[in-house]
């Protein structure tokens, strides 16, 4: 990079900063019901639900579909 790019960058930075430290000053509380009429926040009262309640997440679903997925074609690995 020139000098030309590094001021740019060096400028941007410090504004930036003190910039982003006035916008956590900004309470949360008015924005959130401009987002809501808005609709880009959904209303507090409506309750998130999952597409699909019943499935598991994490290690137990992976290694479910491996037990499924083992007699359908996949090969196995035997140690001895």
């Amino acid at each position: 990079m020139g000098v030309k790019e590094w001021i740019i960058s060096l400028a941007l930075g410090f504004v930036a900063l003190p910039l982003g430290a006035l916008i956590r000053l900004i309470p949360n509380e008015p924005w959130e019901h401009v987002f809501v009429k808005v609709w880009l926040l959904p209303k507090p009262e409506e309750e998130l639900t999952s597409p699909l309640p019943d499935v598991k997440s994490g290690f137990a679903f992976a290694m479910d579909r491996v037990c499924d997925n083992k007699g359908s074609g996949w090969p196995s690995v035997s140690l001895g």
